[in-house]
């Protein structure tokens, strides 16, 4: 019996051990990244890195047609901001943590197909993110295809930025009467600006993956949600609902009034 004390204790004490990824690793993490450069390789692929080079999403405008022969070297915090994310339409999130555990343990990644402007084509994107996740470069093959769009109304954010009025939005994300737990892929993000840092992003929800709901709350706490002007509900959390995301579950959340 002093034994299954003694385990409960141990699980419960690294339960609430603080996470990694505090502000300086993010720090040092977006600071390395913004110093990687792409690098032509034979037959016409090209490596890179999946967040600093390749566009995500489509995005509010067109994306010019680009006929360099190397990706560019992408204001990633805005081209792949969370809100980008949250906005990609049919992304397979938990297929993402799959690829993304099954690369961390040495399994081979795919070329990856994009556009001619260097978006992601839709078939790869879920390839690139796990890639992201795990700080991984990708080989990367330019050809045809389409890429993935974005949920207007979960792009709200972006929309509004560019003076553009978002599709009206009546679903309601939530998974009980009281607000207090949420649909993570339905949520819109406020972080139109900054991308999360996919390594803490992967980090988070192999943490949530293992605690109950209970568990995930206290650990976590419960993110903010507001209501925007179009009726989409979103939050400003970029690491914690991408983290939700990737292992499906529903997230605990409180409703606030904007600011």
């Amino acid at each position: 019996m002093r034994h299954a004390h003694s385990l409960l204790a141990l699980q419960a004490a690294a339960a609430m051990a603080p996470l990694p990824w505090g502000k300086r690793p993010c720090q040092d993490y977006l600071k390395a990244l913004r110093e990687q450069t792409p690098a032509r390789l034979d037959d016409g692929l090209v490596e890179c890195h999946p967040l600093r080079h390749l566009r995500w999403t489509a995005g509010v405008a067109e994306d010019d047609e680009d006929s360099s022969p190397l990706p560019p070297q992408l204001a990633f915090d805005a081209r792949n901001s969370a809100c980008h994310a949250a906005g990609a339409a049919g992304v397979d999130w938990t297929a993402v943590l799959r690829h993304a555990r099954a690369y961390r343990g040495g399994a081979p990644v795919p070329v990856v197909d994009v556009l001619d402007n260097w978006r992601v084509a839709a078939e790869s994107l879920e390839v690139v993110i796990a890639c992201a996740c795990v700080d991984r470069r990708v080989v990367a093959r330019r050809g045809g295809g389409a890429g993935v769009a974005l949920d207007l109304e979960r792009a709200a954010p972006l929309l509004s930025r560019a003076g553009v009025s978002a599709p009206e939005v009546a679903a309601d994300p939530f998974l009980d009467g009281a607000r207090t737990l949420v649909r993570p892929e339905r949520l819109a993000s406020t972080r139109d600006l900054e991308a999360p840092v996919w390594p803490k992003v992967l980090h988070f929800a192999e943490v949530m993956a293992g605690l109950d709901a209970a568990a995930r709350r206290e650990r976590f706490g419960d993110v903010p949600v507001r209501r925007l002007a179009n009726g989409a509900w979103a939050a400003g959390s970029r690491h914690r609902v991408a983290a939700a995301r990737l292992c499906g579950l529903a997230l605990a959340c409180r409703v606030v009034k904007k600011s």
